[in-house]
């Protein structure tokens, strides 16, 4: 086998292999621990003919070479991801719509996948939208959120940005109040006041 060839036959194992478990990912994350572990198997077998590497390789040797990660490490990423992508999609897509109108976690089957979703507390309102959307009105501003741009000394926004960025980052983690900062860029400082 060349090398060429070894290359390109890995890179479209790892390319089908990666498309058909996000895809299939609902059904396997439920299976039971002897079905993974068959699923596991599988998988290896896959990865020692494609890389060409003996049965007598250690099976971390062979996923790595493979780039495969074993199935039970991707189990918990992968439901975050799968959900949180399906829980981004907007209301015309029906399986999102059902999930997100899902109100009895009872009547869920107690292995099924969304509610290891719900129990887990997986699920972040907060993923990136499919869709862009704008989401911030910019007459209405940022609530809660104060951005101070006078400072007490000349500074060039444009040229000094990171004395600008560490003045608002004294302002809002240690609450120190404005003047009590003073930013010298040029070097120096005042013989009067110290900062």
């Amino acid at each position: 086998m060349t090398e060429g060839t070894y290359t390109t036959s890995s890179y479209f194992f790892s390319l089908k292999t990666s498309r058909i478990l996000e895809y299939g990912y609902p059904i396997y994350c439920c299976a039971s621990d002897t079905n993974l572990q068959r699923l596991e198997r599988v998988q290896l077998s896959a990865a020692r003919f494609i890389t060409g590497l003996r049965n007598s390789c250690p099976k971390d040797i062979v996923l790595y070479e493979a780039n495969l990660q074993p199935l039970s490490l991707r189990r918990i990423t992968n439901l975050v991801k799968y959900y949180n992508k399906l829980y981004s999609l907007d209301s015309r897509n029906r399986t999102s719509a059902y999930f997100k109108d899902w109100c009895n976690i009872q009547r869920l089957k107690r292995n099924s996948p969304s509610s290891q979703v719900i129990v887990c507390n997986l699920i972040s309102n907060t993923v990136e939208k499919r869709h862009l959307t704008q989401s911030i009105d910019p007459s209405v501003g940022l609530p809660g959120v104060f951005f101070h741009t006078n400072l007490p000394v000349e500074v060039n926004k444009q040229k000094d940005h990171t004395t600008f960025l560490r003045q608002l980052a004294f302002e809002i983690i240690n609450d120190i109040p404005v003047d009590a900062v003073k930013v010298y860029t040029d070097g120096s400082k005042n013989e009067h006041d110290n900062a």
